[in-house]
């Protein structure tokens, strides 16, 4: 787990790159320590985007998203229809060094295992998002599952009680 550059209690200013250099770098740090072939990169939310570029830059033992977003475009278009009271108000922009961030160029890429996780009733990030990650993933079914837990949240997907034994049952048979 980290807290990243500029959020919490880190110091620094955050931005796009600066946060995929840092997950490359703590990546990086932990496979020299056990071996890469031994770590699985789990992220959620906003991590979900790191976690799906280390995935595509680097070769980990699995990834694993948790309610990740497609691009960041798509996750905007989402929670604005949320509010149509505002439509006729607001206005959103996306600025260029955001707009394609997210997991779905980066999950066309990762060649290891690949676990997607969300949840159902995610209002944050809807599971359609996981479902289209996981369509767009090239692996062989063999190599990738996507599990949507139903009746769960944005933050509950970890705490369901059907995720021990899915995660268990994908580190198994990925062999780590």
């Amino acid at each position: 787990m980290l807290d990243h550059r500029g959020y919490g209690q880190s110091d620094g200013t955050s931005s796009v790159d600066s946060l995929k250099a840092d997950a490359l770098a703590v990546f990086d740090a932990v496979a020299a320590e056990v071996g890469a072939e031994r770590v699985i990169v789990h992220g959620h939310s906003l991590g979900s985007f790191l976690a799906s570029h280390i995935g595509a830059e680097r070769q980990a033992g699995a990834i694993v998203l948790e309610n990740s977003a497609t691009t960041t475009g798509a996750y905007v278009r989402s929670r604005y229809g949320l509010y149509p009271i505002l439509r006729p108000f607001v206005r959103f922009q996306i600025g260029d060094a955001l707009a394609a961030e997210g997991s779905l160029d980066p999950v066309r890429r990762i060649t290891e295992p690949l676990l997607i996780l969300a949840g159902a009733d995610d209002a944050r990030i809807p599971a359609w998002m996981s479902r289209d990650l996981y369509a767009a993933s090239p692996l062989p079914a063999g190599q990738k599952r996507l599990a949507v837990f139903e009746r769960v949240g944005h933050d509950g997907v970890s705490t369901h009680r059907d995720f021990p034994s899915v995660y268990l049952e994908f580190v198994r048979d990925v062999g780590l």
